[in-house]
């Protein structure tokens, strides 16, 4: 369970929304536990607490490798089925919104169908990007969730217009865009007290990144433009919260980055809190959470336009935005704003704006309850329906 639904869960329930968490885990026996995501698998309790959130994480037999994506909906299925029936004895379930198309998705569609719960199916990003590239039983998989569920919806315009393209019907795809914890990212009280906690320069420029460290997202641009940028800015930093299979490549660039690996939500608005800028070269995306995080702590942004990043990013007002792969753009955007403090000062007040007005949890509780209540209100008719129908 990501950051991006514990922010959405959170001001739902702030409003009356009543719910739970059931986010199904690969079983993980002992022998993959020197492997740290294995291991996290294996330590997490069946049931738990998701911050303030009740929250179960039923177990599944996973086989690592892409490959068996097509066959997770269903692997997860029965121990979703049976946690989930024991867990509707002690509370009443209205909707099931699932965060993903696949597998998420599909074994939301099946679980709706078997205990008579409407579901809403968001796409966030890879399921639509990504997944259904990687094989034709991916493909025709999302296309049956977005045909099947009783509400598809996406975090941005962009990947919208995509499930419009994979999908055969002309059914609307529901926009709901990200929310942002706006108390939690926001700027920071004492910048130079922060940098010096954290083990700052006072003076450095810092640029942070945060993600998975990846082909995709852009790592390999980002490590070969801050090899120059550090050779040109001598006190610059990149501040590096994440991990992925480019770390090391990250690493050879000595102490002009600071691989920080994996940290915590509230870590991550620490670190923001201390930065100049957030980077993100991404190849693909949905509407990354980092940049509307970022721009709530009044970081300017220097991303790609690729996905709803320009959705949320305006190029020129609260950051600069270039074509995926173009180092020599990524660069020169990168050294314009390094040395430009006022302009970053300038973009970081129109991104928190921008957050507060677009992407404010206000607006996310009312447009989503506004869904939930149109997909009850139809599911329900139609109940009312096939009654009559049978008298």
């Amino acid at each position: 369970l990501g950051g991006f639904v514990l922010s959405e869960c959170k001001a739902l329930s702030r409003h009356g929304v009543r719910f739970g968490a059931i986010s199904p885990i690969p079983y993980s026996p002992r022998l993959l536990w020197r492997y740290p995501r294995w291991r996290r698998y294996g330590e997490t309790p069946p049931r738990a607490r998701w911050h303030s959130i009740p929250a179960r994480y039923p177990r599944y037999l996973r086989i690592p490798g892409a490959f068996y994506r097509k066959f997770e909906p269903f692997a997860m299925f029965p121990s979703l089925c049976a946690s989930f029936r024991k867990w509707s004895r002690e509370n009443s379930f209205d909707l099931i919104h699932a965060h993903g198309l696949l597998p998420c998705g599909m074994a939301a569609i099946l679980l709706s169908r078997t205990f008579g719960i409407p579901c809403v199916c968001q796409a966030r990003g890879s399921d639509v990007n990504v997944y259904p590239r990687e094989s034709k039983a991916n493909f025709l998989l999302t296309r049956y969730v977005i045909e099947n569920c009783d509400a598809p919806a996406a975090v941005s315009k962009d990947l919208a217009k995509k499930m419009s393209s994979i999908s055969r019907s002309s059914r609307p795809i529901n926009i709901l865009y990200t929310t942002v914890d706006t108390g939690l990212f926001a700027p920071a009280a004492d910048k130079a007290r922060l940098r010096q906690r954290l083990g700052i320069h006072p003076k450095a420029f810092v640029a942070i990144y945060v993600g998975s460290l990846t082909i995709y997202k852009g790592i390999a641009d980002l490590a070969e433009v801050w090899k120059n940028i550090a050779e040109k800015l001598p006190n610059s930093l990149l501040v590096i919260i994440g991990d992925g299979p480019l770390s090391p490549r990250l690493a050879s660039l000595g102490p002009a980055v600071l691989l920080c690996g994996p940290r915590p939500h509230t870590e991550v608005a620490s670190w923001m809190q201390a930065s100049d800028l957030l980077l993100l070269p991404s190849y693909s995306e949905g509407l990354p959470t980092v940049i509307l995080e970022a721009m709530a702590c009044e970081l300017p942004v220097v991303a790609t336009s690729v996905g709803g990043i320009p959705e949320a990013a305006l190029p020129g007002e609260t950051g600069l935005l270039v074509p995926a792969g173009d180092r020599h753009s990524l660069a020169s955007s990168i050294i314009n704003l390094a040395q430009n403090e006022d302009r970053r000062r300038s973009m970081g007040d129109a991104g928190r704006r921008r957050i507060l007005s677009l992407f404010g949890q206000e607006k996310y509780v009312s447009e989503a309850r506004a869904l939930y209540r149109e997909v009850l209100e139809i599911t329900s008719s139609r109940g009312r329906a096939a009654l009559r129908r049978e008298r």
